[in-house]
Order: C-alpha cells, then sequence, then structure tokens
C-alpha cells in the first residue's frame, strides 16, 4: 500500500491543510477528523509525516493532503446522511482500500460506478461524488458548489484552497478584499475575473467562512 502511496501525484498527497481549515472546506467536525485519520493504516500516515513541519508552533500539527480532504468528505457526507458510526463507514472503507488496492478508496474512480449501480452504503453520497473530476484513478479536481459555479478546490492552485476555476485567485482572498470595503465590480477588475466569479467565491465564503 505504501508503494502505491508513493506513486501519486506530490500534490495529491502532501499534506497542505490542517485542522481548522479542513473543519471548514468539508464542513467535518475537528473530532471526527482525528477520528478519520485515525483508521488510516499505520504505513500510510507514517509516510506522510516526512512532510510535516515538526517545528510547528500551533497546538495541532497534524496536516491533511487532498485526497484525504475528499475522503474526509465523503465520509462526513454519509455520515451525515444515515447517522452511521465512523467504524462502520471505515470498515466499508477499509475493505474498498483492500478490494481495488487503492490507498484512498472513497477518493477513487471506481466510487461513483459503484454508488450509481445501488450500492446501499454509498447512495447517499451520489450529489456529492457528481461534483468531482478524475485524474489517473483519483479526485483531481472538486467544485464544492457543483460543477455549474465556478468555485474549485484544486490541489495545483491555490496552495489547495478553494479558488476561481482555472485561476489562482483564493476564495479568501476575494472575501479579504471585499470585507476591507471593495466592491465586487473592482475586485472583479483588479482580478480580471467576471463579476459572477467574485459573487461565487463571496456565497461560498459564507458557506464556509464562521
Amino acid at each position: 500500500m505504501l508503494d502505491a502511496v508513493e506513486r501519486l501525484d506530490i500534490c495529491l498527497i502532501d499534506p497542505s491543510y490542517g485542522i481548522k481549515e479542513t473543519q471548514g472546506i468539508a464542513g467535518v467536525s475537528a473530532a471526527a477528523i482525528r477520528r478519520w485519520l485515525s483508521g488510516y493504516p499505520a504505513d500510510i500516515r507514517e509516510m506522510k509525516a516526512q512532510w510535516i513541519n515538526h517545528n510547528d508552533k500551533s497546538p495541532d500539527p497534524l496536516r491533511v493532503s487532498f485526497l484525504e480532504l475528499i475522503e474526509i468528505l465523503v465520509a462526513g457526507k454519509f455520515r451525515a446522511a444515515t447517522g452511521k458510526s465512523f467504524a462502520a463507514v471505515q470498515k466499508h472503507n477499509a475493505a474498498l482500500s483492500s478490494e481495488w488496492e487503492a490507498p484512498f478508496p472513497f477518493a477513487h474512480e471506481n466510487l461513483p460506478a459503484l454508488a450509481v449501480r445501488g450500492e446501499k452504503l454509498l447512495k447517499p453520497v451520489v450529489h456529492t461524488l457528481k461534483q468531482m473530476d478524475y485524474e489517473n484513478g483519483y479526485v483531481s479536481l472538486w467544485y464544492p458548489m457543483g460543477k455549474e459555479q465556478p468555485i474549485t478546490v484544486d490541489p495545483r492552485r491555490g496552495s489547495g484552497r478553494p479558488v476561481v476555476k482555472g485561476r489562482r485567485v483564493r476564495v479568501q482572498d476575494i472575501r479579504g478584499r471585499f470585507k476591507s470595503g471593495e466592491s465586487v465590480e473592482f475586485i472583479a477588475y483588479d482580478f480580471d475575473l467576471e463579476r459572477t466569479d467574485v459573487e461565487a467565491a463571496l456565497r461560498y465564503a459564507l458557506l464556509v467562512t464562521p
């Protein structure tokens, strides 16, 4: 399994997100995130530790990769819809991981087809899975507001934070400038965006920012 992880694109497995960021983007509690991560095989988590900044002064240096973020998102959506325990969800995750020889089965390209075919455990997350694009077997892009909206979580842009699709303009930067008093029109002009891009970013920011 460790070899399978090491063959993945570094941007997918680099632990880029803190727990608080993961909580905001995935909409899953910090406690649930830690419980989910504790269910990973030890070799995967130990391998990832080489990229953790051990000089981090924050009280919680635990970090999450893009593919872990997607797995946490899928697991959280399922639990919210069904009330199943994390143990039940992790058991299914482990079974799929073994069957597909895939370290991150909830972020794997096989999952949408399994859900659409009527896999009972996965029916609640079909809508969420339709928000994903896949590349080389795994999720490469997530549209958190749906594919009709221009906001994406892209591990190759904006350090993996939510951005305007195809650009490196982060939602948090648009929100910050709007809060400082800049108009939607000026922000759009300054970033060379459409007004609708800025409006979508601000709507998304309201959903994920306390």
